[in-house]
Order: C-alpha cells, then sequence, then structure tokens
C-alpha cells in the first residue's frame, strides 16, 4: 500500500489516485497541513468511491472521530496520540495506530493493540510533533517491526522519491518488505501542497520495489 497523506487539495488528492496510490491522508490534528473538516468533506466527494481515505488524529475525542467518519466519509482511523487500545478498538476494522519507538524495545508496546487495530504504522520519532517532521525512520526498528509485530505494517518516517528505492532495497534484502509506505512532506512543493513530479515518482518508485 501506498499512501500520500497531508493532502489540502482535491488537485494533489486526485493526482495521487490517478498516479496508482492506495489511500490519501487527511491532517485533522493541529498541523502545518490540518485541514478542516469541511474541506475535506469536499474534497472527499469529488474523489472516485473507491479512494481510501485516512483521517490522522491525535487524543481526539470519541465524539469527533465518529463525526469524521459519518459526516466527513473517513473511511481509516490513523490515531498518531498516546490513544489505548480500549479507545482503538472503538473503530472496528477502521484503526490504525501510530507508534514512534525511540529504541527497539518500545516495539513490545505493540503486542496489546495488534487485535484490535487494521494495521499499525511505525513513524519516526520526535520531541518536535507527532508526526511530518520529515525526520528518517531507523531501518532497524522498520526491520524488527516488520518481522515481529502480528498486524500489517505500514512505515513512514523522511521517505521521498529520493530514497524510498533504497530504503526499499534494504528492507527486502532483510526479508522485512513493509504491508505498506506513507509520505508527506517528502512529495511538497511546500506546507499542504504536494509536488505533482515528486508524488508520481514515489509511486512509480515504490512500486518497481514492489510494493
Amino acid at each position: 500500500m501506498i499512501k500520500i497523506c497531508g493532502i489540502t487539495r482535491l488537485e494533489d488528492a486526485a493526482y495521487a489516485l490517478k498516479c496508482g496510490a492506495d489511500a490519501i491522508g487527511f491532517v485533522f490534528a493541529k498541523s502545518k497541513r490540518q485541514v478542516s473538516f469541511e474541506d475535506a468533506r469536499a474534497i472527499i466527494a469529488k474523489l472516485p468511491p473507491s479512494a481510501l481515505c485516512f483521517g490522522v488524529f491525535v487524543n481526539p475525542e470519541e465524539g469527533l472521530v465518529k463525526e469524521a467518519i459519518c459526516r466527513v466519509g473517513i473511511d481509516i482511523v490513523q490515531l498518531h496520540g498516546d490513544e489505548p487500545v480500549d479507545f482503538c478498538a472503538s473503530f472496528p476494522n477502521r484503526a490504525v495506530k501510530v507508534f514512534r519507538p525511540r529504541r527497539i524495545d518500545e516495539l513490545s508496546l505493540i503486542k496489546d493493540y495488534e487485535k484490535v487495530v487494521r494495521a499499525v504504522l511505525i513513524d519516526t520519532w520526535s520531541h518536535d510533533a507527532y508526526g511530518g517532521t520529515g525526520k528518517r525512520l531507523s531501518l532497524d526498528i522498520a526491520v524488527e517491526a516488520i518481522k515481529t509485530v502480528n498486524s500489517p505494517v505500514i512505515l513512514a518516517g523522511g521517505f521521498s522519491p529520493h530514497n524510498i528505492e533504497d530504503v526499499l532495497k534494504q528492507l527486502s534484502i532483510k526479508g522485512a518488505m513493509p504491508f505498506g509506505v506513507d509520505v508527506s512532506s517528502g512529495v511538497e512543493a511546500s506546507y499542504g501542497k504536494k509536488d505533482k513530479g515528486l508524488i508520481r515518482q514515489f509511486i512509480e518508485k515504490a512500486r518497481a520495489m514492489g510494493l
């Protein structure tokens, strides 16, 4: 799976899907790429019904997430904060829980979530933000997560058309290909505005490596 996240414009969402992206992501948490429910709903209404749309939240109220599903049209709930297992279980077959481990041993925290989430997303730890920092994910952590987590694993963190081929090649050599990859800042012209050339290159290179 290839996901293009941080979408704020219809033209970017439509182009990503045209190039073969499997999913797009809207950031509802406080961020330089944050969009309102109204703006996301307007974009989703003009996309093909087959488009898989993620909504990114950080420690949200349950009612807010349900509103995004029912009113905005979000398919997948990406929980990027400190949400407990019970909260994730409130959204069966919709929740993707994000973990930002600083060390390999912190991957053990994922165990309790495996049975209640649709997938796990491994992102880079940062003191400054919950995500979208562009900081490169540790390949050692990525390999261990893919080999030990009993849920589909999506990777994010500093990916771009310039490095995704090498990243996936290294993971393949170690026998640890992820279920998917997620990119945001790596295909941007500026915050929230994507570069079409970078989107196309990223998707083409990821597909060429087997995703």
